[in-house]
C-alpha cells in the first residue's frame, strides 16, 4: 500500500512504556517532542523510507522508527533506547479549521502552558523578557488583551491565516489574551506577568529617545518629557525635572518597577542614570541652536530624535513603525521652559566624501557605495551612519566583505584608518540576469553564510532593468528569515543610468 507523507505533518500523541510523549512532525522534515509533565523538549529530523519511519534525534543515541504508511490511531513503531526497548503506538491530533493559539517551537517554548495534546491554555512570562505566540487560521482576526496595561502586544503576519504575537510585559497581574473574529469572541488564552523585579528592563537601557515640543506640553510652554523607546517595543515618557543634575551612586541592582515595567533606582541622575541624564543635556544644548527654525514652522508635530543605541536598538521588523514624510523625525536640539533669544541659523549639513579602500573595486560597486554612503550620512538608512569601501583579501585565505558598515557617525579620519573596527558588514551584488529569485537566492545563500549580515542587491545592468518592482517586493520577510538564517538586513536597489533607490528594504533580524 502506497503512503502520503503529508498524513505525517501535525501533532501525534506518543505512548511508549510508561511515557507519554506530543510529536510534531513538519513538511521540512523537522520533528520536535515534548514532555507534557515535566516541559522537557527534543528536536530531530524523520525521513521515510521503504515502509518505515525514521527518526533522528540531536544529541541522542535512541533509535526510533515507525511503520508506514502511518494510522491516525494507534499507529505503531520501535523504540530502542537507553531507558528502555520496545513498541509505541502513535495517534495524530485531530486539528480544528477553527482559530486557535499555539506555540511555534522556533518561537520558543518557555512559559508555556499545554494540555497533554499540546494544546495551549496559558503563558506565564516574567518582566523583563517577552513571548510569543501564534494564532493559527486567523484570517480576519483581531487580538487583544482584556487588560491591555498588564503588557503590550506587537502582531505580524507569517501568511494570511498565521498571526505571530509577541507579548511584552509592562507589570505584573494577569489578563486574557483574546482573538475575534467578526466582534466575537473566537478563542482565548492566559497571561500570566511575574513581578521578578531583578529581571525587569533597567530604566536606562533604552534603544532610542526622543522629544516632541508639543507632547504633553501645558500653559503654553514647551513639552517637558523626553520619550524612551526600548527594545521590546515599549515607550515611556520621563519628566526632566524628575532628572537630577547632582550625582547619586551607580545603579547597584536595587529599585522599584515603574512605567512600562522598567526598573527605576531611587533617584534618576548623573549617576545612577548616566545615558537618560545625557538625553537631557542634548535636548538641553541643543534646541536654543534651533530655534529660529522652530519659528518657521507649526510647533505641533515636530519630533526629534535625542539617540539612538546601535547595539540595543529594536531590529524586529514588527517593531518598525513608517513615520510619513511630512513628519520624519530630526535631530533634537534643545529644550527651554521659556523661548530663548533667536540664535544664529545652523547651516545645512554636507555629507563627507565616501572612503573606498579598495582600490580594485569596480565602477559599479564603488558607485553603489558612494550612494549608499551618501544615504547613510543623509539618515535613510535607519541604523547604518557610514560606508565604508574594503581590500577584497584580508590575508591569505580570508575574504573581506565589499562594505564595512557603521552604526555611528564615524568621521573620514577614521574610516581611512583600516583599523577601525565595524559595527556590520555588507556585500553587493550586482546583477546582470533577469530572475530575481535566483539571483537573491544565490547570492544572498552564499554570502550571508561567510562573508555578511547585510547584502545589497543592484539591479539594473544588463538584463537585469527588465525585472519589475513588483517581482522584488514578492520577496518577504519571511522568505529571507526562514532561508538565510545568518541575514540580517537585505537591501535590493535599482540603479537606471546612475539614478539609484531602494525598492525593497527589510530588516530580517
Amino acid at each position: 500500500m502506497t503512503g502520503n507523507v503529508d498524513d505525517l505533518v501535525g501533532r501525534w500523541t506518543v505512548t511508549f512504556m510508561k511515557w507519554k510523549w506530543l510529536y510534531v512532525f513538519k513538511a521540512t522534515g523537522e520533528v520536535t517532542w515534548k514532555d507534557p509533565l515535566n516541559g522537557m523538549t527534543g528536536q530531530g529530523r524523520w525521513k521515510v523510507q521503504g515502509n518505515f519511519v525514521h527518526l533522528s534525534w540531536f544529541n541522542s543515541t535512541t533509535k526510533e522508527s515507525w511503520t508506514f504508511p502511518v494510522k491516525t490511531k494507534d499507529s505503531p513503531g520501535w523504540v530502542d533506547a537507553t531507558y528502555g526497548k520496545g513498541q509505541l503506538l502513535a495517534t495524530k491530533v485531530a486539528e480544528s479549521a477553527n482559530p486557535q493559539f499555539y506555540k511555534d517551537p522556533d518561537a520558543g517554548m518557555a512559559g508555556a502552558g499545554l494540555t497533554f495534546t499540546g494544546d495551549l491554555w496559558r503563558q506565564d512570562i516574567e518582566l523583563g523578557s517577552s513571548a510569543t505566540v501564534t494564532l493559527k487560521n486567523a484570517e480576519g482576526c483581531t487580538v487583544e488583551l482584556d487588560d491591555h496595561t498588564i503588557a503590550k502586544l506587537v502582531t505580524w503576519w507569517y501568511a494570511r491565516d498565521l498571526l505571530y504575537v509577541d507579548i511584552v510585559p509592562q507589570k505584573p497581574g494577569n489578563a486574557e489574551l483574546i482573538a475575534k473574529k467578526g466582534g466575537s469572541l473566537a478563542t482565548s488564552i492566559q497571561v500570566h506577568v511575574g513581578s521578578n523585579i531583578s529581571g525587569a528592563v533597567y530604566v536606562d537601557d533604552w534603544a532610542g529617545s526622543y522629544y516632541s515640543l508639543s507632547h504633553r506640553a501645558v500653559g503654553g510652554n514647551y513639552s517637558k518629557f523626553i520619550t524612551l523607546e526600548y527594545k521590546d517595543s515599549v515607550t515611556i515618557d520621563i519628566n526632566i525635572d524628575d532628572i537630577a543634575d547632582t550625582p547619586s551612586k551607580p545603579n547597584a541592582g536595587e529599585g522599584t518597577l515603574g512605567d512600562g515595567g522598567r526598573r527605576f533606582p531611587p533617584r534618576m541622575d548623573p549617576l545612577s542614570t548616566p545615558r537618560i541624564y545625557s538625553a537631557k543635556q542634548k535636548a538641553i544644548q541643543a534646541m536654543a541652536v534651533a530655534y529660529a527654525d522652530f519659528l518657521e514652522v507649526a510647533r505641533d508635530g515636530i519630533f526629534f530624535i535625542l539617540t539612538i543605541n546601535p547595539l540595543v536598538a529594536p531590529v524586529q521588523p514588527a517593531q518598525v513603525r513608517p513615520t510619513p514624510k511630512n513628519k520624519l523625525p530630526q535631530r533634537i536640539q534643545q529644550h527651554y521652559d521659556k523661548p530663548p533669544p533667536a540664535p544664529t541659523r545652523v547651516p545645512v549639513r554636507l555629507t563627507e566624501p565616501y572612503v573606498n579602500l579598495n582600490p580594485g573595486a569596480t565602477a559599479a560597486e564603488n558607485g553603489l557605495g558612494a550612494w549608499l554612503d551618501q544615504e547613510a550620512q543623509l539618515g535613510r538608512m535607519g541604523l547604518i551612519k557610514r560606508v565604508r569601501g574594503m581590500p577584497e583579501s584580508g590575508g591569505p585565505g580570508v575574504r573581506n566583505p565589499d562594505y564595512h558598515l557603521f552604526t555611528s557617525e564615524t568621521p573620514n579620519a577614521q574610516l581611512n584608518n583600516i583599523n577601525t573596527i565595524e559595527d556590520l558588514t555588507g556585500d553587493a551584488v550586482i546583477a546582470n540576469s533577469k530572475n530575481i529569485d535566483n539571483i537573491i537566492s544565490n547570492n544572498v545563500g552564499s554570502k550571508s553564510g561567510s562573508q555578511a549580515k547585510v547584502i545589497f542587491i543592484e539591479v539594473g545592468a544588463g538584463e537585469s532593468a527588465t525585472i519589475t518592482d513588483e517581482a522584488i517586493r514578492a520577496w518577504k520577510l519571511e522568505h529571507f528569515s526562514q532561508q538565510f538564517p545568518r541575514l540580517r538586513r537585505v537591501v535590493v536597489i535599482r540603479n537606471a543610468g546612475g539614478a539609484r533607490r531602494a525598492v525593497l528594504d527589510l530588516e530580517v533580524r
